[in-house]
């Protein structure tokens, strides 16, 4: 009898069932074994793999910005126990987008500091609309001249130096000083005479175009550098009575008619100022003088006294509740005149206190200490 067949007598056909799986699991395990054997692997050789392969697909790995170093300050050392010059290095990735080429400085050259290009001064007069907020102090500096050099070239501000108005038309010298319309008749030395400059003031202002020799054409407007003029009082008219404008003040020309509190000024609605205090209080004369008037006057007055000073001057007191002086009485200055008092138009007992010269009411307080 054969091996073979010896052999499958005593394996029955359940057994082979049994036996041939567990001899091929031991070659499966010794073959696995011999593989692992020649081909050692690391963890570092496995990530270099992984991203070579990344790198080979052109996914590009992150880096931090400066930024964010900024923020977060420096990182940690990657893997301590490990130095990184073993680490195997990841290949850059090419680009896949656009990106802006890195900011390069660029120098900065010096350059000529700019200057601002003087605006020449006028030569000649010139206008100018006059706008909310303006006032004649505030022109005058504006145009680098004064007060009364504005106030000699606009008739009307000659008038009344209160008559500002927005939307008004001013006329502008160009310097310190006045202007002149020639007319028929006049001469330079006349001229230079009025405004109290020499001749040379007015010739040798280059813009007059004029020599001490040249005839005046009337109607030609001459600058007049440093030149003044003479002040002339005007009178107006206003719905209250006249003013008299351009008379210069003097202080403690007339004494206050009464103590109490100023509860109005003067204006062109109200020609006076208002001394208000309880009734009975004294109302006294300002200044010495003749009582031209002493009675219950038209006008909402109710009882007045007026008073001439004996040159240009008088003064008016009204509201009174009782009158001690008669018309053609001398009195001296402080003398009482009589009580403070509400008649007439009156909403509480106070002195309404006028000053006049020659017919027209001026500023009281131009005139009190």
């Amino acid at each position: 009898m054969s091996i073979r067949q010896h052999l499958s007598s005593l394996i029955s056909r359940p057994a082979l069932l049994v036996i041939v799986p567990v001899v091929l699991f031991a070659y499966l395990l010794v073959r696995s074994h011999s593989l692992v054997s020649s081909h050692p692997a690391t963890l570092g050789d496995r990530a270099a793999d992984a991203g070579q392969s990344l790198t080979a697909r052109g996914v590009r790995l992150p880096q931090p910005t400066l930024a964010a170093l900024a923020e977060t300050g420096p990182t940690a050392a990657p893997d301590e126990a490990q130095p990184i010059a073993t680490q195997t290095p990841v290949a850059a990735a090419p680009m896949t987008e656009a990106r802006s080429p890195a900011p390069t400085a660029t120098p900065v050259l010096p350059t000529a500091t700019a200057t601002a290009t003087p605006i020449p001064r006028p030569v000649l007069p010139f206008t100018y609309t006059v706008q909310a907020g303006d006032t004649l102090w505030d022109l005058a500096i504006k145009f680098d001249i004064n007060v009364d050099s504005l106030v000699w070239a606009n008739e009307k501000l000659e008038e009344d130096r209160d008559s500002l108005q927005i939307g008004q038309v001013l006329v502008i010298p160009p310097v310190i000083g006045a202007l002149h319309i020639v007319a028929p008749g006049d001469t330079l030395s006349e001229i230079a005479a009025f405004y109290k400059v020499p001749i040379e003031a007015i010739t040798g202002y280059a813009a007059n175009h004029l020599s001490a020799t040249d005839a005046l054409k009337v109607g030609q407007v001459l600058v007049i550098p440093g030149g003044t003029k003479p002040l002339l009082t005007r009178w107006v008219s206003t719905d209250k009575g006249e003013i008299a404008v351009n008379v210069p003040g003097n202080k403690g020309r007339f004494s206050y008619p009464a103590s109490g509190l100023i509860t109005q000024y003067f204006s062109r609605s109200h020609l006076a100022i208002d001394i208000a205090n309880k009734a009975g209080t004294p109302v006294l004369a300002a200044d010495s003088g003749t009582v031209i008037f002493a009675d219950e006057k038209a006008g909402g007055f109710g009882l007045t006294v007026m008073i001439d000073h004996g040159d240009g001057y008088r003064t008016l007191y009204a509201h009174f509740r009782a009158i001690s002086v008669k018309v053609g009485q001398h009195v001296e200055r402080g003398q009482q005149l009589g009580e403070m008092g509400c008649t007439g138009l009156c909403t509480g007992p106070h002195v309404h206190f006028s000053v006049y010269y020659q017919g027209g009411a001026v500023n009281p307080l131009n005139y009190l200490p």
